[in-house]
């Protein structure tokens, strides 16, 4: 057996001590005389060397430091790599935490064990049950955004990389993005730190001064200003008619995007029509004069796209016409069958038109036309564009609207719009 490995001596260990130290056929450790634990590790001589490898330590017990308690050592760093006053500052660091209850050895084989931010990205994700669209979104901006961090170890982010990640995101992506990509590290981190025991680095950044970028809400102009504008450009540059009728199917009932673009043609029938809002919730909305022509002409366009394939054999048509058919906003070259983006239509419809387009200005524009213009209940506009019930104390012994209260608001509603957009024409 080896023999035990003792100190040689004791010293105050300063470059010149150091200095002095000569290598031997074991290795050896010297204690420093005024700060009990912390010494330095003499290694024998390795061939060719002209000078032995020498380590600063600490040596320590964990806890209450009793005798019962096992003794650890912990290296700070080399000599030659560290200067003497570095080292004993960093052990004093480490002693005051040892005395708190820290323990360095334990602590770092945490760090060597926690996961890459990929990797408890993943396991964030398998431990919440998410709806489809959340999990979409999630993915969306951890790979678009958050690249850079992927591979770090979860506990060796620190708030400079949270701080250089969100002014990144902030100046190449928006201010949004940059405050959805930050919440998302926070949150997949948290778990962890309880379990390896390491501080937050989103929270860290925000108590060093860090804050999200401010929420700004984008205002739009009168609904009488802005409707004939944007039926303007719609009629102008979207040569599209799926995309035509997808987005006046927007501004007739104020709904997101995706509620518009994922509507089938079982969720429709004679005066009414169903679907999936935000959580998931499944809605019957009222159809009025106006969504009953959309769908008329998306009826008639279908038809017109079944004569031109019967004319044209060719197997990607009938494949393309079998994914297409469920959809009333279809589209022949996605791979769902149906229309999914209409981002790129909102700067010509801005220009064409004369004012700024969004999809989601619909949706305010129809709120603001139903309850300022028109004086209808907010809850009752809220519930025609798909809005999730009240979640008010007080709100919730009030009964659903019936089905008349909702045809008759929505019918005044889109007659309302309707007007607006011909007054402008006019």
């Amino acid at each position: 057996m080896g023999q035990k490995q003792t100190a040689k001596h004791k010293l105050e260990l300063t470059i010149r001590s150091i200095e002095g130290l000569k290598p031997q056929e074991k290795t050896f450790r010297v204690f420093d005389t005024k700060l009990a634990g912390y010494g330095v590790k003499v290694f024998p001589l390795k061939a060719g060397a002209s000078r032995p490898t020498i380590s600063f330590f600490i040596k320590y017990r964990p806890g209450s430091g009793g005798r019962t308690a096992p003794v650890r050592e912990t290296t700070l760093g080399r000599y030659g790599e560290l200067t003497p006053t570095q080292a004993r500052k960093k052990a004093e660091k480490l002693i005051g935490e040892i005395r708190s209850g820290g323990d360095p050895t334990e602590q770092a084989r945490l760090e060597r064990e926690t996961p890459t931010l990929s990797g408890a990205y993943k396991d964030y994700l398998a431990s919440r049950t998410l709806q489809p669209r959340t999990r979409q979104a999630y993915d969306f901006d951890f790979n678009r955004y958050l690249e850079s961090l992927h591979n770090k170890r979860v506990s060796d982010i620190t708030r400079r990389d949270i701080s250089d990640a969100f002014n990144r995101i902030t100046k190449d992506h928006g201010e949004t993005p940059a405050n959805r990509a930050i919440s998302l590290v926070g949150s997949v981190i948290k778990p962890l730190t309880v379990d390896y025991k390491f501080q937050n680095p989103v929270d860290l950044w925000k108590l060093a001064g860090g804050k999200m970028n401010k929420k700004k809400r984008r205002k739009i102009q009168p609904p009488a200003e802005v409707l004939p504008c944007w039926a303007k450009g719609i009629r102008e540059v979207v040569d599209n008619p799926v995309h035509h009728d997808a987005f006046m199917w927007a501004i007739y009932t104020g709904l997101r995007v995706n509620e518009v673009l994922t509507l089938r043609w079982n969720d429709v029938s004679e005066d009414r029509f169903s679907t999936e809002v935000k959580g998931g919730q499944k809605l019957e909305l009222p159809l009025t004069s106006q969504l009953l022509r959309i769908l008329q002409d998306r009826r008639d366009d279908w038809s017109e796209r079944l004569a031109l394939a019967q004319n044209d054999s060719r197997e990607y048509k009938v494949r393309d016409l079998a994914s297409m058919k469920q959809w009333v906003f279809p589209a022949a070259k996605s791979p769902h069958g149906r229309t999914t983006y209409l981002n790129h239509h909102y700067q010509p419809i801005s220009d064409a038109g004369g004012a700024r387009f969004y999809m989601h200005a619909t949706r305010n524009c129809y709120l603001t036309v139903g309850q300022r213009d028109l004086l209808l209940p907010l809850a009752l506009c809220k519930r025609l564009v798909g809005h999730e019930p009240p979640r008010d104390v007080t709100e919730e012994y009030a009964s659903e609207w019936t089905y008349s209260e909702l045809q008759q608001a929505a019918q005044t509603i889109a007659d309302r719009i309707e007007e607006l957009i011909e007054g402008g024409n006019g």
